[in-house]
């Protein structure tokens, strides 16, 4: 599904951020409308499904666009839960939404509690039964692909998904060969790290300060190429060949984040 993204990088849809759709409920569903009409179809609803009243928000969108190319995303909560949690949760997932498959289940970091191995086997139940079109990792380490490829589960998954951007770009060299190898794309969780690569938050001088580097890099691009500081940051993704899905309550900034989607950056950019 995902993976014919290969490692060209760019926007693949939107993700709803809890906090910011309760301030503006409005807003968040006609970016997401936004992002969908514009060809971006993944809601990544990261674990906004847990409050029923987005996701009752988001199952009444769903019946208005009538898309069937909408691709949804929900994680499971940030403890690996055991098999039968699995199970239970993503049924939620689907009542809450009304629909009959989850295209993509995330499984998050790893709980002392439970072994990510059985978590896995509940992924791979769902999958046999068609309650899920495949599932990523989130946050992940090399072994946990060992424990993927024991399973072999490694044709069912979509993406992995890591903590990078402009503002925290290292990627442990070792997890990037190895997705490389299962030619599956890397996937932003924070593209625009919660709204610090824009120049609203350039604004206060202390983290201007604390960032200085960054800030006179993005500042000098900015006037160079005439470009908002977050959409030179989707860009440096892109040029890393990144997928993402930022998260925005406006429909003029789901738009600023789609126009650069095919910005690549210069070797000195």
């Amino acid at each position: 599904m995902m993976q014919s993204y290969g490692s060209s990088g760019g926007i693949v849809g939107i993700s709803v951020n809890r906090s910011k759709f309760a301030l503006n409920v409005r807003g968040a569903l006609n970016a997401i409308r936004k992002s969908i009409e514009s060809g971006f179809p993944l809601i990544d609803l990261r674990q906004s499904w847990l409050y029923p009243e987005i996701a009752n928000q988001i199952r009444g969108l769903l019946r208005e666009v009538k898309n069937s190319n909408v691709i949804i995303s929900a994680q499971l909560t940030r403890l690996y839960p055991g098999y039968d949690e699995v199970i239970k949760q993503v049924e939620v997932i689907r009542k809450r939404l009304g629909i009959g498959q989850i295209n993509i289940i995330e499984v998050a970091p790893p709980s002392f509690l439970v072994n990510i191995r059985e978590t896995l086997k509940a992924i791979e139940r769902l999958y046999l039964d068609e309650i899920i079109g495949g599932f990523s990792l989130v946050e992940i380490k090399s072994k946990h692909l060992d424990i993927l490829s024991e399973l072999n589960l490694n044709a069912r998954l979509e993406y992995i998904k890591l903590r990078v951007s402009a503002m925290r770009p290292f990627i442990s060299p070792e997890l990037l060969r190895r997705a490389t190898s299962l030619r599956v794309p890397l996937f932003s969780t924070a593209p625009l790290e919660g709204g610090k690569l824009t120049e609203g938050h350039f604004q206060n001088a202390i983290f201007r300060r604390l960032n200085g580097r960054l800030y006179r890099a993005l500042n000098f691009i900015s006037k160079n190429r005439n470009l908002s500081f977050a959409q030179i940051s989707i860009a440096w993704l892109n040029s890393k060949g990144i997928i993402s899905a930022p998260s925005t309550t406006s429909p003029d900034h789901a738009y600023e984040n789609i126009t650069s989607n095919g910005l690549r950056l210069t070797e000195p950019e």
